[in-house]
């Protein structure tokens, strides 16, 4: 299957909250406060592809769906938030990629180089932590 073009959906504001799940090995310490923040890697690209895969806080919220159900049935992963602005200030689009079985699954696409993966881990905020 070809790879899907990287078009940004406007209509996702720059506020807007892109949930990622992190697994257990992508959660660190982290050594300017002694607390723990998600790695880089963690926002890489899904393999051989230039999409990382989210789910888009808003539609969940209109579905009235909790955001911590993104984590059933990986009862060791954590959740984090990012926003749009932080994914578009290192060249990223936001799309929308509705699935039948997840309407609020989206991706942020683009190359990621270091730095980019970097300043989404170090923009990223805890919506629920598991240690």
């Amino acid at each position: 299957m070809p790879e899907r073009e990287c078009i940004d959906d406007e209509s996702i504001t720059g506020p807007s909250r892109l949930l990622r799940r992190i697994p257990p090995y992508h959660v660190v310490t982290d050594p300017k406060n002694g607390g723990f923040r998600p790695s880089s890697a963690a926002f890489d690209n899904d393999p051989g592809s230039l999409h990382m895969s989210i789910n888009l806080a808003d539609v969940m919220a209109v579905s009235a769906v909790a955001e911590e159900t993104m984590l059933d049935g990986h009862p060791e992963f954590s959740l984090v938030a990012i926003t749009k602005t932080s994914a578009a200030e290192v060249g990223q689009a936001v799309m929308r990629e509705a699935l039948l079985e997840n309407p609020a699954h989206g991706s942020v696409c683009g190359e990621k180089p270091r730095p980019a993966m970097r300043h989404m881990a170090r923009s990223a905020v805890w919506v629920l932590l598991r240690r």
